[in-house]
């Protein structure tokens, strides 16, 4: 009797064991299985996502879909296609070209290692380039030729420069007006300095031999200090080419910047820079 009992609990414990390990090899095989499946997928251009999103681009631009998926070990295979290859086509790697105005979908699908799918999709919005816009342009019609005779152009007249219409017009020691070009300023303390380039032409073009320098503490009462840099005093530079200066102070000292034609570099315009211990120069 005592055997026979020994032998039916053996054969439970046995059994027991039997289910043990049958649930661990279920959960071991549902694991498997669980990495094998595709969860989500995630599509971008660029740093852009783009799931299930619409993204633009030009007529003869191209992008590249790029599929990430959870789990990542997931992935088997992917594949696109387009719903309209006229407007925006697909290729095998993920490659989209824009051909003509309008919107696509493009389809991708992953296939996991457990052989089942997902899919999801983007939409591509094509619009036109640049060079497809319909632009008509006016016809340029020829003048009619004029009957009326040629006039005579008009002589150079100097303009009347006073202190009533400019606050900064004078007259040099002939009394002609002093013209000054390309303009600049110098903020120092409590006065301001504008810098000119001395127009001494008597005709439609312009000689400009040398910088002048006004000064002001309130923008209305100018004083005239007369020429702070001649450019026959640039061995280099164009006697009548005095362009563009600037003034700007550092350490206590004053830099003219100007512009020329550098007549020992075969005519090439350069920068020069010229140095005072005044804002009204001389600058040397």
């Amino acid at each position: 009797m005592h055997s026979k009992r020994t032998w039916k609990r053996a054969a439970a414990f046995a059994l027991a064991g039997v289910m043990a390990c049958s649930v661990c090899v279920a959960d071991t095989t549902s694991e498997a299985a669980s990495a094998k499946a595709v969860k989500k997928v995630v599509l971008k251009i660029g740093k852009k996502k783009v799931t299930k999103k619409t993204y633009a681009m030009k007529a003869g631009k191209t992008a590249k879909i790029a599929v990430a998926v959870t789990p990542a070990k997931a992935k088997k295979s992917v594949s696109f296609k387009s719903g309209k290859k006229a407007v925006a086509s697909v290729s095998k790697s993920g490659k989209v070209t824009a051909k003509k105005a309008g919107t696509a979908k493009i389809t991708v699908t992953v296939t996991g290692k457990n052989k089942k799918k997902k899919s999801t999709w983007l939409k591509i919005k094509v619009t036109k380039r640049t060079s497809d816009l319909d632009v008509t342009a006016e016809p340029i019609k020829s003048p009619e030729p004029s009957t009326e005779p040629t006039p005579e152009p008009t002589p150079f007249k100097a303009i009347d420069i006073t202190s009533e219409t400019n606050p900064i017009g004078v007259t040099d020691a002939e009394g002609n007006p002093i013209y000054g070009g390309d303009p600049s300023i110098l903020v120092d303390g409590d006065t301001v300095y504008l810098y000119v380039g001395h127009d001494v032409s008597k005709t439609e073009a312009y000689s400009i031999p040398e910088y002048c320098v006004y000064s002001t503490k309130d923008l209305k009462n100018w004083t005239y200090h007369g020429a702070v840099l001649n450019m026959k005093d640039v061995s280099w530079g164009a006697n009548d080419a005095a362009w563009a200066g600037q003034v700007m102070k550092h350490n206590g000292k004053y830099y003219m910047y100007f512009c020329s034609w550098n007549s020992k570099d075969s005519g090439k315009q350069s920068i020069g820079v010229a140095i005072s211990d005044s804002p009204t120069g001389p600058f040397v």
